[in-house]
């Protein structure tokens, strides 16, 4: 065919746009193929190698991906070091489908009028009841008692009903004559008084099988299955006179407190398991009762609502916790004071109680990511296994006691493992009671095998007690709930996280306590650099610490001793597999951990083994919080247990990639991240964020924020 100049000047540009378009194509796709190659790239898999300084190699050796530790996240506060979007890889996280059902405080509510929810199971099967007591009314900045926490599983038929009643806080009257009326179900009223704050009880919450306030059920209780009690009135006078309510929950409410000595016999002390807390001044003020605090006549607080009630504060002295209690109907319930670190619940900081029911099912599969979270009670409390399967049993020891802030106590360790129970393996769970901190001499370690710290008499020389260890026993012992410490029961141990030992002062110096748990408790420090004031190493796997003070004085198997020397004045051991040691001018010792399966550690003589052990010391930032998904570096206070089913130990795992955008300098903290899509929300709300994804260490990193290349 025959073209013309003008023909030929047409196909030259249209060849020209086209070529021009081919390329425009082929540049597009490269980019996009390499900004998909870069963000995969940025997710972390279980092929990356940890090349050290949160540096991770990819499986292809030629990129090195910058990750920000999840087990540090929270109380080492990683933050984002860009401001950009970030790439979450979220793995090995329970993602539970359980339908949930919660019951806030009803503003409504008239002081002794029936408020209770109506809940009616709509399927056949295993509900999770947890209820939180309301805290006691605040003075000033003086806040009131802490409610507790209690929870349990029940079996419910459909159709089966049952009545929620939830708590409310305590009321607060300042500079006036008068009475501030306690919360809603069951808190103690205040009388206040000119130039005087004071505050009223907190409210229990229950959930029961017949309707009403608590103390109208006391015709029958037996229809109670849960309470968490409401925390004590605070009082403020001046400066130097002034107290807090005592916590509610657990099965004892806490005492209230008072700040000088006049105040001492005045204070609320909590309710009990069969009695209302009193007022051991008498006057005025009265004692709780079933399911009512006490209430204040004149110038004092009341007393936290419970199973029975917290008794009434005088002299502007706190009033006293109301208790908790779980029916023996439950599953594996339990009753935590709010002194302690408890879950989480919507607008917590208003101080109101809340109720929670969460459907699982019926069968085995249904139940797996079902927790039971036990908190320190001073007694053996038991777990009966739901279901043959796997279950996964998590521990944290006890903080030793402090002096001041300056001189800070060993904290606990802790230790973990998934094991195979069945149905008729009855597990004993004891857990460890935080030091006592300084005042007198001596001071009373934790219940749990905490020592004691010296008994040094003569001079200003105040130290801590050691803390309780936190233990799993396949033996209870004999003699009483209350008891520890017997040879049986301490042999049967298949899990053990140490206490912390204690701190101390001596004229100025700084005496701080050795951390608790790992499989060598860790040594407190010294007063001076002088041989005859060396620090005490911890107990190990095989003996108790060796104590300055001669045999008698020596860490033992699952306790810490005092020094049987009059002169003494260091820190008390921490208890553990074998207990810590009091040292001399020193802080104390921490026990050991110890875990049955553990490569370190003598298998148990029952043949009971753990598949995935760890133990971390309290000077660890590896030590999950047992309450939220964050981390931190040892367990502060009384200590916890947790046990988890698995079910057949095939975990279900889901992997999610998530993105977030974050300015630079935000804390990577799952709680308050939003993340950009819908579905990585939702599983962040309704997942147990287990990260326990393998055995290498470096695969800690289950949760991996890496800055991607988009700026």
């Amino acid at each position: 065919m025959k073209l013309n100049n003008k023909g030929f000047a047409i196909t030259g540009v249209l060849y020209t746009v086209f070529v021009l378009f081919l390329l425009i194509i082929t540049s597009v796709l490269a980019g996009l193929q390499l900004k998909r190659t870069m963000l995969e790239r940025s997710v972390l898999t279980l092929e990356d190698s940890y090349v050290g300084d949160n540096l991770y190699e990819s499986a292809d050796g030629k990129e090195k991906i910058k990750a920000i530790n999840a087990k540090a996240v929270g109380t080492e506060k990683k933050v984002a070091p860009v401001t950009g979007k970030y790439i979450f890889n979220i793995r090995n996280n329970f993602y539970s489908d359980a339908g949930t059902k919660d019951f806030p405080y009803n503003d409504n509510c008239g002081q002794d009028s029936d408020c209770a929810y109506t809940f009616t199971a709509e399927k056949t099967g295993y509900y999770k009841l947890e209820t939180w007591g309301a805290r006691g009314g605040n003075a000033g900045s003086n806040s009131g008692g802490k409610g507790g926490y209690s929870s349990g599983v029940v079996h419910l038929n459909a159709n089966e009903t049952l009545y929620v009643v939830v708590g409310g806080k305590g009321n607060s009257l300042s500079n006036a004559a008068g009475t501030a009326f306690g919360g809603y179900n069951g808190g103690g009223a205040a009388a206040g008084k000119t130039n005087k704050i004071v505050g009223s009880g907190g409210g229990a919450t229950h959930i029961a099988k017949s309707t009403g306030v608590l103390w109208s059920l006391s015709s029958s209780p037996s229809s109670i299955l849960l309470v968490a009690g409401g925390g004590g009135g605070s009082a403020y006078e001046t400066a130097d006179l002034y107290g807090y309510g005592g916590a509610g929950g657990g099965t004892n409410g806490n005492s209230g407190f008072g700040s000088d000595s006049r105040t001492g016999a005045n204070v609320g002390s909590g309710g009990t398991q069969n009695a209302g807390g009193t007022q051991n001044a008498g006057g005025t003020q009265n004692a709780g009762s079933f399911g009512k605090g006490g209430s204040s006549g004149v110038d004092g607080t009341g007393g936290g609502g419970g199973y029975y009630g917290g008794g009434a504060g005088n002299w502007f002295t706190g009033g006293g916790g109301g208790s908790g209690y779980v029916s023996p109907e439950l599953i594996n319930a339990t009753t935590i004071a709010g002194s302690q670190n408890v879950p989480e619940y919507p607008k917590q900081d208003e101080g109101n109680g809340y109720a929670r029911i969460t459907y699982y099912g019926e069968d085995a599969a249904s139940l797996e990511g079902l927790s039971f979270l036990y908190g320190y009670t001073g007694t053996a409390q038991t777990f009966t296994p739901i279901f043959d399967g796997k279950y996964k049993i998590e521990a944290w020891g006890a903080q030793g006691g402090e002096f001041v802030s300056t001189q800070t106590a060993g904290k606990g360790g802790y230790s973990s493992g998934l094991i195979q129970l069945n149905k008729e393996n009855t597990l004993y769970v004891y857990v460890g009671e935080k030091g006592k901190n300084a005042s007198t001499n001596p001071s009373s370690g934790g219940w749990n095998g905490g020592g004691p710290s010296g008994n040094y008499g003569t001079q200003t020389v105040n130290a801590g007690g050691g803390g309780g260890a936190t233990d799993v026993r396949l033996v209870r012992a004999s003699a009483t709930n209350t008891v520890w410490n017997e040879a049986t029961s301490l042999r049967s141990r298949i899990i053990v996280a140490g206490g912390g030992g204690g701190a101390g002062n001596y004229t100025g110096y700084n005496i701080f306590g050795g951390a608790g748990g790992g499989l060598v408790g860790g040594s407190g420090t010294s007063k001076s650099t002088s041989p005859t004031y060396n620090a005490v190493p911890g107990g190990s796997q095989t003996l108790g610490r060796i104590s300055p003070f001669g045999e008698n004085s020596d860490g033992q198997f699952g306790y810490a001793v005092q020094s049987s020397v009059s002169t003494s004045y260091g820190g008390g051991g921490g208890g553990g597999y074998y207990g810590g040691a009091e040292g001399f001018g020193t802080g104390g010792s921490g026990g050991s951990g110890y875990i049955s399966g553990h490569p370190e550690c003598t298998n148990h003589d029952s043949g009971k083994v753990f598949e995935n052990p760890k133990i971390y010391d309290g000077d660890s930032g590896l030590v999950p919080s047992p309450v939220d998904v964050n981390y931190m570096t040892g367990n502060s206070g009384d200590g916890y247990a947790k046990i988890t089913y698995y079910g057949n130990g095939d975990v279900k795992v889901t992997d999610i990639t998530c993105m977030a955008y974050l300015t630079k300098g935000t804390p990577i903290n799952l709680n308050n991240i939003s993340f950009l899509t819908s579905n990585c929300n939702e599983a962040k709300k309704n997942s147990l964020f287990a990260f326990e994804a393998s055995e290498e260490e470096y695969n800690v990193i289950t949760l991996a924020a890496v800055y991607s290349f988009e700026r």
